[in-house]
């Protein structure tokens, strides 16, 4: 005959197990929804980030030409500050 004390020692395990493979579940479901998540939007987001670092390198490099130009060119001073903005 078991005890109060080992009724619900027992009681206790089989919830903390139970507990424990509902995290599993849980676990499992979000790594499910993570790879379906990166395989439906992961390409637009590589293909965004490229758009945006290549048209901040382009910005750059026509920023330092136009720079350039217009040192040769001996345009004033205050025109040129206003070339980064």
């Amino acid at each position: 005959m078991l005890s109060f004390r080992r009724f619900f020692d027992l009681l206790y395990l089989s919830d903390l197990f139970l507990r424990q493979k509902r995290r599993r579940l849980i676990i499992e479901h979000l790594l499910i929804r993570a790879q379906t998540i990166i395989s439906l939007y992961g390409l637009n987001l590589v293909a965004a980030l490229l758009i945006f670092l290549i048209g901040r390198w382009a910005a750059k490099l026509v920023r330092r030409v136009l720079d350039h130009v217009m040192t040769k060119r001996n345009v004033d001073s205050p025109c040129r500050i206003l070339l980064p903005t």
